[in-house]
Parts: structure tokens; C-alpha cells; sequence
């Protein structure tokens, strides 16, 4: 098991750069990328407008960690929270947990500006706390593939 992950992490060192360098051909070539770089325009539009890039935990209205990243994964990503997430976050290419922590509480802001312009996550009950009519929890969105 051990010879096989240190392989795995040679493979991915040896292997990021030239992934990294084909990737926006690929994706183009896949069809998706403009799809994909319109979605963060609209994202990187909501954070400018609302002044999320000096966002932090503190001042996000979050003072629980643990609930934002249950938040993410079992209600976003309906799986449960890995146990290493700094192998988890250093995996999708954030510097660490930190830096993934950061992304996934501006997506929740998004997610809440979406769904009522000019509120703050703070001001918002959080996913699991919503009903619909019947009074059920209000599923999270999932976005659909095109």
C-alpha cells in the first residue's frame, strides 16, 4: 500500500506540469471551458461586488469550521468529509485545508447571493435549516451538466 501511494505521488509530481499546461486545451477541446470560465467570471463578478477578496473566516459570519465543511461535502458534494483534508485539499491543488477552506466559504456566499441578492451568509439561515412549502429541507442546488 505504501509503495503503491509514494508511486501515485511520484506519478502526480512528474505528471502536474504537463497536465497543467494541456488542460485549457483540453477542456476547450471537450467543449466545456467556456462554459466553465463563464462560471467564474459570475463568480469572480458576486465576490468583487460584494468585496469578498479580503474575505476571512471571522468576518464571514462562519465561526464554525467544522460546520462549513460539513456544509460542503455532505450537502454540496453529498459525500462525507475526508479525514485528511489537507491530502484532500493539497490534491485539487490548494496550498492547504486553509486555502480550501477559503474557497468553499466564498462558494457558499455565492451559492447564498444567488439565491437572495445583497444577503450575507450571516444574515442567511444555512442550507440545512431551509423548508420548502411542505416544510422538508429544501435540497442544495446541484448544477446541472450542459
Amino acid at each position: 500500500m505504501m509503495a503503491r501511494e509514494a508511486k501515485l505521488r511520484w506519478t502526480a509530481a512528474v505528471c502536474e506540469p504537463e497536465v497543467r499546461r494541456h488542460l485549457v486545451d483540453q477542456l476547450r477541446a471537450m467543449g466545456c471551458y467556456g462554459r466553465l470560465e463563464e462560471q467564474a467570471r459570475a463568480k469572480r463578478a458576486v465576490m468583487a461586488g460584494e468585496g469578498l477578496d479580503a474575505l476571512d473566516l471571522a468576518g464571514s459570519g462562519v465561526d464554525d469550521a467544522d460546520a462549513l465543511w460539513r456544509w460542503y461535502f455532505t450537502e454540496r458534494l453529498g459525500r462525507p468529509v475526508p479525514e485528511d483534508l489537507e491530502t484532500y485539499a493539497a490534491r485539487l491543488g490548494f496550498a492547504g485545508a486553509g486555502a480550501l477552506l477559503r474557497a468553499v466559504l466564498i462558494e457558499r456566499w455565492c451559492m447564498e447571493l444567488r439565491r437572495a441578492p445583497g444577503v450575507r451568509p450571516s444574515d442567511a439561515p444555512a442550507p440545512s435549516e431551509r423548508k420548502d412549502a411542505a416544510g422538508s429541507p429544501e435540497l442544495p442546488e446541484v448544477p446541472q451538466a450542459r
